[in-house]
């Protein structure tokens, strides 16, 4: 059997029980390279002295939640699909199951959707006792997730326009000199032309 390659072996501690369940080779290789690119994901994030303990406590948490190794009926797609990713619940790079990768706090991001989770099923229980003041108790809660589930797609259909448009728009990159920013490639240097012109790098 395959041993964990030497540098994960910290990173999938918590999953080592599934590791020898996997038997195929190229199920084993396809594992290692997802794991590697979490790992390079996470160090980018933190720093790559931490990454590895960091990758291991999000596996750990993963693996807490299913129950126990033996839980899991599919090693391979467990892995692939909800241990190893990370669990973005925001736009943060940062965030991995709500809680920020680069010191462990919680992200506050996530704190400030679910405030307004909080408050806008609030206004929308509030709304539906207005308009159904003769409905029943189940009859309102039904209501209330009707109305919340409209909502959740229609900001899911938000979030992809935006993504959309983001994905449009040009790239802005800032002079490591002045600090100027610019809708543009980026020149290898790193540096503006008028940086680059008044060092006389520029004809």
């Amino acid at each position: 059997m395959a041993q964990v390659p030497a540098d994960l072996v910290v990173a999938l501690s918590p999953v080592i029980g599934l590791w020898w369940r996997v038997k195929r080779r190229g199920e084993r290789a396809v594992i290692v390279a997802a794991a590697r690119a979490e790992l390079a994901a996470v160090a980018e994030r933190t720093d790559p002295t931490s990454a590895p303990g960091l990758l291991a406590e999000r596996l750990a948490y993963r693996l807490g939640r299913q129950g126990s190794v033996g839980s899991v009926r599919d090693p391979v797609g467990w892995l692939l699909r909800r241990g190893l990713p990370q669990g973005r619940q925001c736009g943060d790079v940062r965030c991995d199951d709500g809680t920020l990768l680069t010191d462990g706090s919680a992200c506050p991001r996530c704190e400030d959707n679910r405030t307004c989770r909080r408050r806008e099923r609030q206004q929308v229980t509030e709304d539906v006792a207005r308009r159904l003041p003769h409905a029943t108790a189940g009859e309102r809660r039904d209501a209330v997730e009707q109305r919340m589930r409209q909502l959740a797609g229609i900001e899911a259909e938000l979030q992809q326009i935006r993504r959309e448009r983001a994905a449009a728009a040009p790239a802005w990159w800032t002079c490591s000199q002045c600090e100027r920013s610019a809708p543009s490639t980026p020149p290898p240097s790193g540096v503006c032309r008028d940086c680059r012109a008044e060092a006389g790098e520029v004809q």
